[in-house]
């Protein structure tokens, strides 16, 4: 980290409701352009104040988080009544609850939650790292109930005009398309390898394979501590008849 401050301005947390003073040592806003109250960054205070926009009502919902970290995940969760929890824990059953983690160990791609479980899903820089990103677009569709939501973050290759496997399984081995890259992981010191880049296609991609339609939400603006990169949080809709879907 650099001595000297990139910048540094006052303005109010979406998250810890306040005034407050954002700051950064580096260029790189997303990760490091930070409340000093409670530490949270870009992309988690544009998906709350994208909550707030599309789906005000969201505290009264029935609402899943896969892959919970960071403030913004603690902010779902005093803030909705009916948050629950989720975490990829290969080392325990798969619908079965771990008190090491605090949360249900679930996999996206075969998720173990009946159908029309939820009003909403949320997924934080999540969906980059599914092997079978499909299924799992699949699965969120399923536990929704009409009209539900999945909110979510993602890194955006908008200026790319198709999306690409960086990674895929083969006879239960990874085999590399392109030179490997790794993400934080809450859970896991290794973190988490990146299996495929969004391009500009995603929402049509969303919608061919669940009738799912998706806005893309994109706000810059300094005084919400939101400015940086990969700042676009998409909001997918489940329809409410197989008719709205077509």
């Amino acid at each position: 980290m650099s001595s000297a401050l990139h910048c540094k301005n006052p303005g109010w947390c979406p998250i810890c409701e306040k005034e407050t003073i954002f700051v950064s040592a580096e260029t790189w806003l997303r990760d490091h352009y930070r409340c000093l109250r409670c530490g949270s960054i870009p992309r988690f205070r544009a998906l709350i104040r994208a909550l707030d926009r599309f789906v005000p009502h969201w505290r009264t919902l029935t609402l899943h988080e896969f892959a919970p970290g960071g403030a913004s995940s603690n902010y779902l969760r005093s803030q909705c009544r009916r948050y629950s929890a989720s975490h990829y824990l290969p080392d325990v059953s798969f619908g079965s609850f771990s008190r090491r983690h605090g949360c249900v160990s679930q996999n996206m791609e075969a998720l173990t939650y009946a159908d029309a479980s939820f009003d909403m899903v949320v997924s934080q820089d999540v969906m980059e790292h599914l092997m079978d990103s499909a299924t799992a677009l699949r699965e969120i569709a399923r536990v929704l109930k009409p009209g539900g939501f999945h909110v979510f973050t993602v890194p955006w290759y908008a200026d790319e005009t198709c999306t690409r496997r960086r990674a895929e399984l083969v006879d239960g081995l990874v085999r590399h398309l392109a030179p490997p890259q790794y993400h934080g992981n809450p859970v896991d010191r290794g973190g988490s390898l990146v299996t495929i880049d969004w391009g500009i296609d995603m929402p049509e991609i969303i919608h061919r394979l669940t009738g799912m339609t998706t806005v893309v939400s994109l706000e810059r603006d300094r005084h919400y501590g939101i400015d940086g990169e990969f700042l676009e949080v998409f909001v997918s809709r489940k329809p409410t008849t197989p008719q709205e879907a077509e």
